[in-house]
This record gives C-alpha cells, sequence and structure tokens, in this order.
C-alpha cells in the first residue's frame, strides 16, 4: 500500500516537473537548469515532500542533481538497465540518516522519461514517507494485537480459518498487483506501437511527398523538352520551306538569266552600233545611248543578284585586320550630300579570317540602303536635321561586330518582319534581295545580322562575325 502510494505521488510530481520544465531535453544536453525551472524543482521538493532528487541521461550518468557530489556518477545497478531504462518505475525503501538528526524513511522512486518508445533519461526522487511509514507501523501492530487477542479468544481452530483468509486475501492482492502491472505493461505496449506506426505513418508521407516532388519535376522536364522540340521542329519546317522556296526560286532563275541574257546581249551590242555609226552626225543621241546602256547594266545586275542568291557559294577566307579592311571599304564608297558618314573604328588590333569579296558586298549593300533611305527621306522632309551614318566596330562576348547606325526614317515593325523576305522590297527599284543576301552571307560566315529600327528615329544594322571559329580557322 505504500509503496503504491509514493509511487504515484512521485509519478506525479515528476510529470509536473516535465510538463512545466522550459526545456528538459535541453537540461540533458546542457547539465544546468534555468531560475525558473530551479524554482519548480523547489516548490515540487516543498510540497512533494522530495528530500533529494537527480536526473540521469539515457546512459545513466547523473547530469544534474540536488547534490553536487552526486554529479557525474554512473547507475550500475541492474534494476536501472532491466527496469528503469525500459520505461518502468520502480521503487525502493530505505531508512536513512542523512537527512536529518533521527532516521528517516525514504522512498526511493526512478520515474523514466519515453519519447516514441525510446528512453530519454530518468529522473530520481527521494520521497520523506517516515510518517507514512510510522503510521503504517502503528495501524499493523494495532492490527497484531487485535488479531492475537482475536485469535486467543476464538481459540486454535479460528485463529487457523483468520490465517487461512489473511493468506487468501494476501493472494488476492497480488493477483490484483499482478493484473495491474500486466496492464500497465500491455499499455506500454500499446504506446510503443502507436508510436511506432506513426514514425511508419510520418516515413511513408516523407517518402510520397519525395516521389511526388520526383514527379512534378519530370513533368517539368519534360515539358521544357517539348518546348525546346516544338522550337526546333518549328525551325527545321521553316528551314525546309526556306530551302524548297530556294530551289524553286534557283530553277526559275536560271531559266529567266538565260532567257534574258540573250536578248539583253543582242540590245547591248545594238546599242554599241549605234553609238559608232551616229557618232559625230550630231543627232544627239549620245545620252538616250547612255541611259539605255545604264538600264542594260541594270537587268544584268538583276539577273547577277538572282544567281548569286541562289546559288551554293563557298568562302575563301583569309586573315585581315578588320579595321583596317573596312576603312579601305568606306574609302570606296560615295556619301551623297547632306549625309554626314562618322567612323568609331574600335578594334584596331583584331584580325580576322574572312571572304573578303562576299563580306565587302555585304558592307556595301547595307552602307548604300542607309544612304538611299536617308537621301529619299532627306528629299521629302528638308528640313529634318543633319543625316549621319555611323559606322562601328567593336569586339565583345566572343564576336566582332560591324554596326551601321543611320539617322533616316527607320522601319515600322510591319516592313521590319518582313526585311529578310526575298523579293520584298519598298524601293521603287530592285528585286528585293538585299538583306537576305546580307543575312546569307553573315551565316556563311557563322555570325549573322540583326536589324533595330523604330519609324522617325533611324535604323542599326549590326553584322557580327564570331571571332574565336574565324580566329582557330585562320590559324
Amino acid at each position: 500500500m505504500l509503496i503504491v502510494e509514493v509511487e504515484e505521488m512521485a509519478v506525479h510530481w515528476v510529470t509536473f516537473l516535465k510538463r512545466n520544465f522550459s526545456d528538459f531535453d535541453g537540461i540533458l544536453r546542457s547539465r544546468s537548469v534555468s531560475p525558473a525551472d530551479q524554482t519548480l524543482l523547489d516548490f515540487a521538493s516543498e510540497a512533494g515532500r522530495l528530500v533529494r532528487y537527480k536526473m540521469f541521461n539515457r546512459d545513466g550518468v547523473v547530469v544534474y542533481a540536488s547534490r553536487s557530489s552526486d554529479l557525474g556518477q554512473r547507475n550500475l545497478k541492474p534494476y536501472f538497465a532491466e527496469i528503469v531504462q525500459k520505461g518502468g518505475t520502480f521503487v525502493k525503501i530505505e531508512e536513512e540518516d542523512e537527512f536529518g538528526p533521527t532516521r528517516t524513511t525514504v522512498s526511493e522512486v526512478y520515474v523514466p522519461f519515453m519519447e516514441n518508445g525510446e528512453f530519454k533519461g530518468a529522473v530520481k526522487v527521494y520521497v520523506d514517507v517516515t510518517a507514512f511509514a510510522q503510521t503504517l507501523r502503528q495501524k499493523s501492530t494495532q492490527a497484531l494485537l487485535a488479531v492475537v487477542a482475536f485469535l486467543l479468544t476464538l481459540g486454535g481452530g479460528c485463529g487457523v480459518f483468520i490465517v487461512q483468509n489473511i493468506r487468501d486475501r494476501n493472494r488476492d492482492l497480488r493477483e490484483v498487483m499482478e493484473a495491474h502491472e500486466a496492464a500497465s505493461q500491455a499499455e506500454a505496449k500499446v504506446k510503443a506501437l502507436n508510436a511506432e506506426l506513426e514514425e511508419r505513418v510520418a516515413e511513408r508521407t516523407d517518402e510520397l511527398k519525395v516521389a511526388n516532388q520526383r514527379i512534378t519535376k519530370l513533368n517539368e522536364d519534360l515539358e521544357q523538352r517539348v518546348i525546346v522540340r516544338t522550337a526546333e521542329l518549328k525551325s527545321a519546317q521553316e528551314g525546309l520551306l526556306r530551302a524548297e522556296r530556294l530551289s524553286a526560286l534557283g530553277q526559275v532563275t536560271a531559266t529567266v538569266a538565260h532567257e534574258l541574257r540573250n536578248p539583253l546581249g543582242a540590245i547591248r551590242n545594238s546599242v554599241f552600233l549605234i553609238g559608232e555609226k551616229t557618232q559625230d552626225k550630231g543627232l544627239d543621241l549620245e545620252r538616250m545611248l547612255a541611259r539605255t546602256e545604264r538600264n542594260i547594266s541594270r537587268c544584268d545586275r538583276i539577273v547577277n543578284e538572282l544567281l548569286d542568291y541562289t546559288r551554293a557559294k563557298s568562302l575563301k577566307p583569309k586573315p585581315a585586320p578588320l579595321d583596317a579592311w573596312l576603312e579601305d571599304v568606306l574609302a570606296e564608297q560615295t556619301v551623297p550630300e547632306g549625309i554626314t558618314l562618322y567612323k568609331e573604328l574600335g578594334t584596331p588590333e583584331l584580325e580576322l579570317a574572312f571572304d573578303a569579296d562576299h563580306l565587302r558586298r555585304a558592307v556595301i549593300n547595307v552602307f548604300d540602303n542607309a544612304c538611299q533611305a536617308m537621301a529619299e527621306w532627306g528629299k521629302k522632309e528638308p528640313d529634318r536635321d543633319a543625316l549621319s551614318l555611323t559606322v562601328q566596330t567593336r569586339s565583345s562576348g566572343g564576336r566582332a561586330e560591324l554596326r551601321f547606325i543611320d539617322t533616316g526614317p527607320g522601319m515600322t515593325p510591319e516592313v521590319l518582319e518582313k526585311a529578310f523576305e526575298p523579293l520584298f522590297s519598298t524601293k521603287g527599284f530592285g528585286v528585293g534581295l538585299g538583306m537576305p543576301t546580307i543575312k546569307q552571307i553573315m551565316e556563311q560566315h557563322g555570325g549573322g545580322m540583326e536589324v533595330l529600327s523604330e519609324p522617325g528615329h533611324g535604323t542599326t544594322v549590326v553584322l557580327w562575325l564570331p571571332v574565336e571559329n574565324l580566329q582557330e580557322e585562320a590559324a
């Protein structure tokens, strides 16, 4: 009876402390308590008649105690490993004289702390049960005297009956205690199973979460691959369409060139003969014949442009200093009146390998387009500010750039969108192969062409070549 009451009281106070500690795990780790936690210990000691206490970590080492001399001691008792560390409460009654001038009856109670079925530590409290023990002894003595008197009164037969009855009662009490212990063990097993089940559910939840994240990532990767593949297919289809159109244009061009060059040659010969026969005869045919010759040359040039655009051209790159080469090309060009040419060549040390003839054609084409656009605009709007064309060279990001910046009329988004389509032109002359030819030449060099334009704010054309690739090719 005494043991059960003391155990319940000790478990009550230890549970109270654990529930109200600010950080019980922190006490086990740091081996110290906060002022607030110490106040709780003092209150429990006074209210629960706890004359001493110890706190053990999972290895059975004292990490905090009311008596400093107990710190660091290890509990090697068999009951600690066999009962306490397995989650059981252990109670032991001792008589000691270290708590006062008289012998004190002390109940040593071990209460374990379990978390998810795992032993985290334990608290041992020394409960002063002197008063309980004395009362129990007195009651036991009185009961014994009463039994003896009763036995003496009833005689030996009744005494045997009473003793047997006491034994039966003790047996019943043991059975009740054993049943209580079995119920406690069953409850502990159920708690352990619940904790294990919760842990498995948590693990399964984490696994499902990770699997879901992987599936989401795979879906995102698949969507990205579909986007990339769709773009590649679209680009390939556009390339096939361009190739088909180019092939058809090449066939038509070859036929037209053959059919036109013969009559153009005959016309040129006739003009030459007429000029020879009418020379010095005062017929004033020189200007008319010259105009005819210019138009014949123009037709011949158009035929050549068509043939050049549709033929597969092989480049013959040779290393050359870019700025010096461009300076020579620009020096050969005629700048229309009213337009100022600015040169800002910023790559004097850069030497590249390129096909000089093809690149010259691209540069001259861009130069002429800019000058023609500004000249026409200047005629329509003579009050415009000074017109200019700035030619720049620069090298950055692994590429060399030739930039042509004019202050002309610019292009609308609709015109800019169609600028690279063959046979598209906004001029009253030409066949619309200038921009496509320039782009073709730059792409054959491994580079490209970019156009930035806004109506009323001029146009910037960028021709670029890959620096590293061409330098390696030259090497």
